[in-house]
């Protein structure tokens, strides 16, 4: 669908800003909807994968994706699984 063309930190918003640029000129991606950074399998590259959301209105060329999500980091996730095991048997 498309490629991260940039990446840079903002020291205003204290966060990341990726630029993207998408293939499919047509693409028609509502204004509300999220992106997040997901993993291609277990070990897989990391790619950002976006969630559509419900608004009638699109986002334009230049636009920003305002609700988005931090990668999970798996080494963090299987250490807390090892360390306490599943959330279910927490005594």
């Amino acid at each position: 669908m498309g490629r991260v063309v940039g990446i840079r930190y903002s020291m205003k918003r204290y966060q990341a800003v990726v630029r993207m640029a998408l293939e499919d000129r047509d693409s028609r991606i509502p204004s509300d909807s999220t992106a997040s950074i997901l993993t291609q399998g277990v070990l897989g590259q990391q790619y950002i994968g976006i969630s559509p959301g419900g608004a009638p209105a699109f986002l334009k060329n230049g636009s920003t994706i305002h609700f988005t999500q931090s990668a999970i980091i798996l080494e963090h996730l299987l250490g807390q699984l090892l360390t306490h095991g599943s959330p279910g048997k927490r005594k």
